[in-house]
């Protein structure tokens, strides 16, 4: 009986795939990314996402990074330590509309900016006339900043 499954684990690796991303670009106003995934037959997909939208896991995938500020996921050549996870609240799969989708970037990856990848991720608002990154005062795009 147990070898009628023996192959639900390779079906399940090749769907994971899906959920790859091959490539992510920071569109211009910079709230927005565009986010390209591909099947293992060469099938493109695009998807939009709004940058407040990202959660950030922890290395371990069990919890979000709290405080976002404090998660090293990068080393010191700009390269993924481990393969990163981020719970998107809004995402588009497939042109399917899901809610709190986890995507994953691969270790094996390519950052060709890391300074502007790793604040993508942890949610801050970035310039794009000049690449600025909005950290003043710790306030990221869409967060409550004072009481009223």
């Amino acid at each position: 009986m147990s070898n009628a499954f023996l192959w639900l684990p390779h079906v399940l690796y090749w769907k994971h795939l899906e959920k790859k991303i091959h490539k992510l670009y920071l569109l211009r106003g910079g709230k927005y990314v565009r986010i390209w995934t591909q099947n293992p037959l060469g099938d493109r997909f695009y998807s939009w996402a709004h940058i407040c939208e990202f959660n950030l896991l922890t290395e371990d995938y069990e919890d979000f990074a709290e405080p976002v500020e404090d998660e090293k996921f990068l080393n010191k050549t700009g390269q993924l330590k481990y393969e990163v996870q981020v719970q998107l609240d809004n995402y588009v799969d497939h042109a399917v509309m899901v809610q709190d989708e986890i995507i994953y970037f691969m270790k094996e990856g390519t950052v060709h900016q890391p300074e502007v990848f790793d604040m993508v991720l942890k949610g801050y608002n970035i310039d794009t006339s000049d690449f600025s990154i909005n950290t003043e005062d710790n306030i990221r795009f869409n967060e409550p900043n004072h009481n009223h």
